[in-house]
């Protein structure tokens, strides 16, 4: 009862604030994301156990040893018959075969062993396991844990992940709390990545891994609970010291919008454990960035400018901002989707919040999505329509003014960033004073719709699937997932 008189007071309460009655006015979810009804994905438990599989024939691999000089072709380089790396690091790092949850490289297609990846020779990159894949791969096996699926080998994922992770934080200096972005060799030919000016503590890394740690957390899993929960308040601690937040060069590559999405996302999961005041003000202050940098359009163009390869071979080129990737707009949106979680409905900043994630949204539907029937009006200049799979979303943005994009689309590489946001949207948005019911409907059609091409057969996928699994029960049976 008390719950109920709550409910209606705070409807009262806004139902007299111009801002909030403007924006249920002027901002509702397109109608575009209902325009076929999708149902529920159902998946066998046999899927779990494959994606389980998969987890672990990228985990633990060889060590790189050499690499040959003046190779043109493949192999580039060798690997150790000896040195593994530990149980709980997915992959070989940035750019290298595995390259499991990034969109840089090759995804991790074919054997875990390939040693056929041009771009990680020709770059120097670091041949070292990337924290944004222990804490992808984290994610995954705790929400298939979640899930119900009982398994001794997924448990033991997760307790691999989560020594790998209390072992990697830098423990002491002015660092204390981060983790390395493992980016650079010091030439082609070495395996050295000692020279600190390569490699160094990233707010880009600590983000990721603070998120995995929290939901972890929240889960209740009873392995190392205090090392954990002091390993997220040393994270914590390490983006409450950065400066860069603050930057006022929007352009700049390493404070862009997607890392600061990143930050803000990392940081609200974080605060359902802290609560912490000091946190609560800082997810704010970067969050501004992400309101007021964004597009009356609902993009971000910021990040600096990116040039496609090739614009239907016209010739011409369309400057595009970094930010406008596809992934890297879901990145920001989905700080701002777990922002809105723990705003309090009489916050008046949550309105703000509110507003951007639907301004963000609508443009996934009407300018992003992509079918293989007519789906976008194809009248709408600012909108290109595709022939494509109807779970796919487009790249890049074509505004009315530019030539035509090439038919770039993109879907398993980043699905763990369209899911986690669009699954998280239909559960916050259930029941919330902000949406309308007809709101959450089509938030979780198009949820739906893009997990139309989950499936058990990619190690791409053991985040995405598992978690709609889990976000599509809750909303069906009013449960909730985690403990806060």
């Amino acid at each position: 009862m008390k719950h109920i008189y709550y409910i209606l007071f705070i409807v009262f309460f806004y139902s007299f604030h111009p801002v909030f009655s403007q924006t249920k006015n002027t901002i509702p979810v397109s109608s575009k994301a209902y325009n076929e009804k999708y149902i529920d994905r159902i998946f066998p438990t046999s899927e779990f156990d494959s994606l389980i599989k998969l987890s672990e024939q990228f985990s633990g691999l060889p060590k790189v040893s050499s690499f040959l000089i003046g190779a043109v072709k493949p192999p580039f380089y060798t690997y150790s018959s000896t040195e593994n790396w530990p149980a709980g690091a997915w992959g070989r790092g940035f750019e290298n075969n595995p390259d499991i949850s990034e969109c840089e490289g090759s995804k991790g297609e074919g054997s875990a062993k390939s040693n056929g990846d041009s771009e990680f020779y020709k770059n120097s990159r670091a041949c070292h396991p990337l924290y944004r894949d222990v804490s992808f791969f984290l994610h995954g096996h705790l929400h298939i844990y979640l899930a119900g699926f009982k398994s001794e080998r997924n448990d033991q994922k997760i307790k691999d992940a989560i020594d790998y992770l209390l072992e990697e934080q830098i423990a002491k200096g002015k660092n204390k709390g981060g983790y390395i972005f493992w980016l650079k060799r010091v030439n082609e030919t070495s395996v050295d990545m000692s020279k600190r000016s390569l490699n160094k503590a990233s707010d880009y890394e600590v983000s990721y891994v603070i998120s995995a740690l929290s939901e972890y957390y929240l889960s209740k899993y009873a392995y190392k609970r205090e090392e954990v929960l002091e390993a997220i308040n040393l994270c914590v601690s390490f983006l409450n010291t950065r400066v860069s937040w603050d930057n006022k060069d929007r352009n700049l590559f390493h404070v862009n919008n997607n890392t600061r999405g990143l930050a803000v996302w990392g940081l609200s999961i974080a605060y359902k454990i802290t609560k912490d005041s000091k946190t609560f003000e800082l997810i704010k202050n970067i969050a501004n960035y992400l309101i007021v940098d964004q597009s009356p359009d609902g993009q971000w163009r910021t990040g600096g400018d990116e040039e496609p390869a090739d614009i239907s071979n016209t010739g011409k080129y369309v400057v595009l901002q970094h930010d406008q990737k596809i992934f890297y707009h879901f990145m920001a949106l989905r700080g701002l989707v777990e922002m809105f979680s723990i705003l309090p409905d009489t916050d008046l900043y949550k309105v703000k919040v509110y507003e951007s994630i639907n301004k963000a949204i609508n443009h996934v539907i009407e300018c992003r999505t992509i079918l293989d029937v007519p789906f976008i009006d194809e009248s709408d200049p600012n909108c290109h329509h595709l022939l494509n799979p109807e779970f796919r979303l487009r790249y890049y943005y074509k505004a009315d003014n530019e030539p035509e994009i090439s038919n770039w689309t993109v879907y398993r590489d980043e699905i763990e960033k369209y899911i986690e946001t669009l699954a998280k949207l239909s559960y916050y948005s259930k029941n919330s004073i902000f949406y309308s019911e007809q709101d959450h409907l089509y938030i979780k059609n198009l949820t739906n719709r893009i997990a139309k091409g989950l499936k058990g057969t990619n190690q791409n996928y053991i985040k995405a699937l598992p978690m709609y699994v889990n976000y599509m029960n809750a909303i069906n049976t009013n449960t909730a997932i985690l403990s806060w």
